[in-house]
């Protein structure tokens, strides 16, 4: 969405099909902006309803609150017996998928979609 805000011409979702990508062409090419109406959905619903963009597997859930408790990369990947490489990748999924780019809003919107309690979350303290 910081596309949109940079100001971008036309923005369309990967899945919006052909009719929607002629559209902004045609926008485009007459001196136009074009925001496909998924595109413009999704950005609404961003700020109404922080819903994500894709249903988040149980691995992606508990890499999640792991990192809602503040687990660094390597901590969640000993915690889960998985590579750092693919907590990154997971955490790479749960950002996209949950719209947000910021840890405070991850938490924040974890907790307002009902992803997980307070209850889940255990927080520690590092050794320094």
């Amino acid at each position: 969405m910081m596309f949109i805000a940079n100001g971008v011409k036309s923005y369309l979702d990967i899945n919006d099909g052909k009719k929607q990508f002629e559209e902004g062409q045609i926008k485009v090419r007459d001196g136009k902006s074009y925001i496909s109406p998924s595109v413009l959905k999704r950005r609404d619903l961003r700020y109404i309803l922080p819903a994500p963009v894709r249903i988040l597997t149980e691995r992606h859930r508990v890499v999640l609150i792991l990192a809602c408790c503040d687990f660094d990369r390597e901590e969640t990947a000993d915690c889960l017996e998985i590579e750092a490489r693919t907590v990154d990748s997971h955490r790479g999924v749960i950002y996209q998928s949950l719209n947000t780019d910021n840890p405070t809003d991850l938490l924040k919107i974890s907790l307002e979609i009902g992803l997980f309690t307070l209850k889940e979350l255990v927080f520690f303290r590092k050794e320094i």
